[in-house]
């Protein structure tokens, strides 16, 4: 899956002589960040769900490169295309498309929304009535391609749900967008990401540059980069002539959409949806037929800034050990240091000379440990708390053998936490356990401490095929270890339906626990690894001996038990 990035050049270009509002009254999802406090040249950091990485609206982008072996040669030309023909999209060269999904039409849609799913606490199904298209006109939009896998270009929608009123009052923004690529020497593109969001929005006139893709090679530093610019007050939808506003989700309201999908989804889901059921099926002709429906989380966004002599020297450290074009691949603000640049010449700063960088850490392990550093720095406290009702794509990738096939999602686990490790759980092979990584502030802005939400869906065979299981019946738990090694206490829920597992672990606290999923079948069960969801699939379950240590601090003494038993912060081993 290629990685869609925007532009740092052409944002932080905006951002760089742009001084945005703090509106401390308006909703949590309309918060906006701010640039550095003071002149001072600073480090900044911003952890929250980016929903600009999934282009609002339709583009088919065709480019041109020197070569397209690896990260590729320099970028010759990149154009937008109305339709996949040889004049507008020559197929030797690569081309990248996005596009929401319209609601369907007719039975002949292959790609398109169902249905926008809302119900009320007691499990009545809510009117859900379409508005209209919104933008009703793109000038990107383009003719799909059904020989190579193309999809006709689309748009997100509105709905009202009457009965789902939010501050802003009844309408909501649907976004279910799909990506796809096509390499310089392939015949057909394939699906590389989905992504689908319910905005609870109000509508405000007013003139607004609309989203539109990049088409300046010179921003380019490689041919898979997606580079775009726009309004920056259109964090969520614009047309030239109105915005898209966020309010509140309703958090008693169960959301979801079904899907009808032609390029189809594989691999593993994730989102930020708690009590997830999810459904996937083809219909009659082969198409994918996905149903999500969750209730909406609160996801806290972590942000602040420290100046440069004020930052504690591990902080400093970490960003000194990264190569200076990573460091500073956030946002700029300030000065441009450039030796090059002549005066106030036109034309990007190159990211490795702002006088100061908000960081915007991605979804692994690495970004995780720079969270943890800031942490102290902001207090432990999110800066706003806004809702969120998202589901998107992680690919395929699993660490033991068992590899999500490519004709069917493997899974599905959401979480209101900040920051989390994108991809599926990790297989720990010592514990026995699938292990899932999160961060937040423990605390909301208004001091109240944040409770987190986690939801496992799983594929049962896929579940077999990482412990060598038979087809018989499989059990699970699922415990939170924070990282102290304590263990927490939260409400548990395991429950399974046809083929799909779910486990969901409810009220935990932060900063940095891991969330451990364990499966288990009866002894008399356990047999010679069945046929797997691929022929590579040859995970055997290893048997784990546990044992029991004593630790002290003071008068107090615990009790610790596991494989590779350790004391808790503060605690020492007796003996």
């Amino acid at each position: 899956m290629f990685k869609k990035i925007l532009s740092g050049l052409t944002i932080a270009g905006l951002l760089a002589s742009l001084v945005l509002p703090q509106a401390h009254a308006a909703p949590d999802e309309q918060w906006v960040k701010t640039p550095p406090p003071t002149s001072e040249p600073s480090w900044g950091i911003l952890m929250a769900e980016d929903t600009g990485t999934q282009a609002p609206i339709a583009e088919l982008i065709s480019v041109k490169a020197e070569n397209y072996v690896g990260q590729g040669g320099k970028v010759l030309e990149v154009k937008a295309c109305k339709e996949f023909t040889e004049a507008e999209c020559p197929r030797d060269q690569y081309q990248r498309y996005a596009t929401p999904l319209n609601l369907c039409l007719s039975e002949k849609d292959g790609n398109c929304v169902e249905e926008v799913i809302a119900r009320d606490s007691t499990g009545s199904k809510l009117a859900v009535n379409f508005l209209r298209n919104f933008p009703e006109e793109n000038p990107y939009d383009f003719a799909g391609d059904v020989a190579s896998n193309l999809p006709d270009g689309g748009t997100t929608f509105l709905v009202d749900i009457p009965e789902a009123k939010h501050e802003g009052g009844s309408t909501y923004l649907a976004s279910v967008v799909i990506n796809g690529e096509k390499e310089s020497n392939s015949p057909k593109f394939r699906t590389t990401n989905f992504n689908a969001q319910l905005f609870a929005v109000n509508l405000v006139k007013g003139n607004f540059n609309m989203t539109r893709p990049g088409l300046d090679p010179a921003v380019y530093t490689e041919f898979r980069n997606s580079n775009r610019s726009g309004d920056l007050q259109c964090s969520i939808q614009c047309s030239l002539a109105e915005k898209a506003v966020g309010y509140s989700l309703p958090l008693n309201i169960v959301f979801g959409f079904k899907l009808r999908l032609a390029a189809e989804v594989n691999g593993w889901l994730n989102g930020r949806v708690s009590n997830v059921e999810s459904s996937i099926s083809k219909d009659s002709q082969g198409r994918q037929i996905v149903e999500v429906v969750g209730k909406p989380v609160i996801v806290p966004v972590i942000f602040g800034w420290t100046t440069k002599t004020e930052a504690p020297k591990a902080l400093l450290d970490f960003y000194g050990a990264m190569d200076p074009k990573r460091a500073h691949s956030g946002n700029g603000f300030g000065k441009c240091l450039d030796p090059a640049r002549v005066g106030s010449a036109p034309g990007p700063c190159n990211p490795i000379y702002w006088e100061s960088t908000l960081r915007n850490p991605g979804k692994d392990l690495e970004s995780l440990k720079e969270i943890a550093l800031w942490l102290p720095l902001i207090k432990d406290k999110a800066v706003a708390a806004p809702t969120m009702w998202l589901i998107s794509s992680l690919g395929q990738q699993f660490n033991n053998g068992c590899a999500a096939t490519t004709d069917r999602v493997s899974g599905i686990v959401t979480t209101n936490a900040t920051g989390y490790v994108s991809g599926p759980p990790e297989f720990n092979r010592e514990d026995q356990t699938l292990d899932y990584k999160v961060i937040a502030a423990h605390n909301l802005a208004d001091g109240t401490e944040f409770k987190g939400t986690y939801d496992l869906t799983i594929d049962a065979d896929f579940a077999r095929c990482i412990y060598g299981f038979s087809k018989a019946p499989i059990g699970a738990t699922v415990s939170i270890v924070s990282a102290d090694g304590q263990a927490q206490v939260a409400t548990v829920v395991v429950s399974q339906r046809d083929k799909w597992i779910h486990l969901g672990a409810y009220g935990f606290t932060f900063s940095s626990p891991t969330l451990k999923v364990k499966f288990s079948q009866a002894a008399e069960s356990v047999a010679t690894p069945t046929p797997t969801p691929t022929p590579s699939a040859t995970a055997q379950p290893v048997a784990a001996k546990k044992t029991t240590i004593t630790c002290v601090k003071g008068k107090t003494t615990k009790k610790v038990t596991a494989v590779k038993p350790k004391c808790p912060s503060g605690f020492k081993k007796k003996g």
